[in-house]
This record gives C-alpha cells, sequence and structure tokens, in this order.
C-alpha cells in the first residue's frame, strides 16, 4: 500500500457530536445563509468567537481607563457565562452524544450505528473538550467500512469557518502536548 501523506495532524479524542445527513441544495443554502448573515455557524450562543472577540475589546480599552469598572465587567462576564453554560448544558446533554473520534483539521474518523454511502453530506456539530468550544462545519462521506454492528466512517470536512479550523488545530496541538507530558512523566516515574 503506498504511502498516504496527511496535511493535518491527527490525534485521537473524545468529542461531543450532533450530526444530520444533508443534500447537496441544504449546504449551498446554508452556506448563503451564512455569508447573507442570515444564520451562524456556531450551534450554541456563547460560542460565538465574535461575541467573545468583542467582549474582550470592550475590556481591554476599559482596563486602560478604569480598572475598577473592569473588573466588575470581567466578573459579570464570568456569571453570564456561568448561566449561558448551565442553559447550554441541556440543550448539550439533550442534543449531543460523546464520540471517540480520530480527529484532524481536514476530516474526522469515527464509528456509527447508521450505514452511509460515500459522497452523502453531514451537518456536524462538534464540541471539542474540555473548552465547551462548539461548531458547525460540513462533510463529506470518502470512506465506509463495516466493523460488525457499527459503521466506520471517514468524512472529510468540506466547509467551516477559518476561525473554528483555527481552534480546532490549537485544540489538536493542546492535546498533544498533554500527552507528550503524560508519556514523559510515566518515563520519569516508572
Amino acid at each position: 500500500m503506498g504511502e498516504e501523506r496527511r496535511e493535518y495532524v491527527r490525534i485521537n479524542d473524545r468529542i461531543l457530536l450532533r450530526y444530520r445527513p444533508i443534500t447537496g441544495e441544504e449546504l449551498e443554502r446554508c452556506l448563503r445563509d451564512y455569508e447573507e448573515g442570515l444564520a451562524d455557524p456556531w450551534p450554541l450562543a456563547f460560542s460565538h468567537p465574535q461575541l467573545t472577540r468583542a467582549a474582550d475589546q470592550v475590556l481591554r480599552r476599559l482596563r486602560e481607563k478604569n480598572k475598577e469598572l473592569a473588573q466588575l465587567f470581567s466578573i459579570l462576564n464570568k456569571k453570564l457565562d456561568l448561566i449561558l453554560a448551565r442553559i447550554e448544558k441541556e440543550e448539550i446533554e439533550k442534543n449531543f452524544r460523546f464520540y471517540t473520534v480520530n480527529i484532524s483539521a481536514a476530516g474526522l474518523c469515527l464509528s456509527l450505528p447508521e450505514t452511509f454511502s460515500p459522497g452523502q453530506l453531514l451537518e456536524l456539530e462538534i464540541g471539542l473538550l474540555p473548552a465547551m468550544h462548539f461548531f458547525r462545519c460540513y462533510g463529506e462521506i470518502v470512506r465506509e467500512e463495516c466493523d460488525g454492528d457499527e459503521n466506520r466512517l471517514g468524512i472529510k470536512f468540506v466547509w467551516m469557518t477559518e476561525e473554528d479550523r483555527e481552534r480546532l488545530i490549537e485544540h489538536i496541538f493542546e492535546r498533544q502536548v498533554m500527552a507528550l507530558r503524560l508519556k514523559r512523566q510515566r518515563q520519569d516515574n516508572p
């Protein structure tokens, strides 16, 4: 078998996932809605990167003018995050499932009970742990292998925001660093 070259690093990971099959027409409509500002590609409100960036920018400017007010704003922002997290937790528990995957910024591989055909498009809502960063992306099934009761699927990401791709790459890098540190600790302390 020929040597396969990969564009991105892959890791084994555990993620939260919600998915549904879609048609090419649905994908085009969703992308058009994102481009026209009629919809957001972030499935959960507190995952919206523009809101986080805007709050951080305001906090930075405020800190230069009034440190006490900036500190109060920071505390209130954290309280709001906790409230939103509690509200969103109910949605997460109801609508998302844990999956063990092999993932990169180019795609993922996982086992599902349903059968799909290569070429099938999927809307994927992914939650990276433990940061609870949620994003919506779209993938195409490029490979399916039957493994007993489950079907092992290879899914290539066909659309994702650049911000989410960068966050996914950061997540993978962080997981690799953590794995290397744990491996080194085990070697140093047998």
